[in-house]
């Protein structure tokens, strides 16, 4: 599922360059405060009935000309989101998305790749999200199915990235006693559970605490583990800058020097954790949203940690300070 399966949202912006909204280009959605979201808001569906006459009322508050030709043109590119759908079932993916009447409450959520697996989500979703709108856009890239693995990239979106799913591998290798790796490894943080082998269906089903990559293989057959050869980080150097990305998001990008940083590891900077962008084990680094780093924070500046598989990991010795640029600390 490399390609892309939702280039009709990609293009959906080339109807709000005449219609008071800001498009970077066709390839981007607006920024996170742009108008745009307050439409989405207060709509049930992207085909709601309803946009036509709130859009107006959007555009007249905010003092912008020609009100129902482009609050027209706007409509009709929301509603193009629903042509997601026919990309999705032209490459065998099915979804009960489409069904909903609330896209701001959609529950019991699933994906299915015809003949190789299913991701169902466990908890409530709002789709009319910014946060969301920036995961699908590349959704395609972000979920691989193949036989006995199925890897889903959530990462952008913490609270999908969090909220856990009941994933379904068919057709799988006949297996004596399977378990589930993740990112290659053995699972020892519990993220796998209910594990249930069906030998007659050739199914594994199993619940997911969180999404990454999952891989089913036959217990015992040798898999590695980073967690046995895993040592205790360190670190020498942290460099860090704040930056606005193309959708207008506050970042701050962080790189840590030392050693013995597993391609497995993860930084956590204040209550907010990321899997690292791994150059070698001396180099990683991180892209965190500003914003969440300091939400859920009792105070700035915050604490950094570098986290090992097997729960090794290594605080640095100073607190960062969020609100500055371009700090070296040493």
């Amino acid at each position: 599922m490399k390609k892309n399966l939702f280039l009709p949202l990609l293009i959906i912006g080339l109807f709000f360059g005449g219609a008071g909204f800001t498009f970077a280009t066709e390839n981007t959605l607006p920024a996170s405060n742009d108008p745009f979201w307050s439409i989405m808001s207060n709509l049930n569906r992207p085909d709601d009935s309803t946009c036509q006459a709130k859009t107006e009322a959007l555009l007249a508050s905010l003092g912008l000309p020609g009100g129902s030709e482009r609050a027209s043109a706007t409509c009709t590119g929301v509603a193009g989101i629903m042509q997601m759908q026919t990309s999705l079932e032209a490459s065998g993916v099915s979804t009960n998305l489409f069904s909903q009447t609330d896209w701001h409450h959609v529950n019991d959520l699933y994906f299915e790749k015809t003949g190789l697996g299913k991701i169902e989500f466990t908890k409530e979703i709002d789709f009319m999200s910014y946060d969301f709108m920036v995961f699908i856009q590349t959704f395609g890239d972000r979920m691989s199915m193949q036989q006995n693995q199925i890897s889903l990239d959530a990462d952008i979106v913490e609270s999908l990235r969090t909220a856990g799913a009941i994933l379904t591998m068919y057709n799988v290798s006949n297996f004596t006693d399977p378990e589930i790796l993740v990112n290659d490894t053995t699972d020892t943080g519990g993220v796998v559970s209910n594990l249930v082998y069906d030998p007659t269906a050739n199914t594994i089903v199993f619940d997911a605490a969180h999404f990454t990559s999952f891989k089913a293989v036959e217990k015992g057959s040798g898999a590695t583990s980073s967690v046995s050869n895993s040592k205790k980080p360190k670190i020498s150097e942290v460099v860090y800058r704040k930056y606005t990305d193309k959708n207008g998001n506050k970042k701050i990008k962080v790189e840590i020097k030392g050693k013995h940083f597993s391609k497995d590891a993860s930084i956590k900077l204040g209550h907010q954790t990321l899997a690292v962008n791994w150059k070698n084990s001396r180099n990683i680094e991180a892209s965190f949203t500003l914003r969440k780093v300091l939400k859920g924070n009792n105070k700035n500046p915050v604490n950094l940690k570098v986290i090992n598989p097997g729960e090794k990991e290594k605080k640095f010795h100073k607190r960062i300070d969020v609100t500055k640029t371009n700090e070296e600390l040493n």
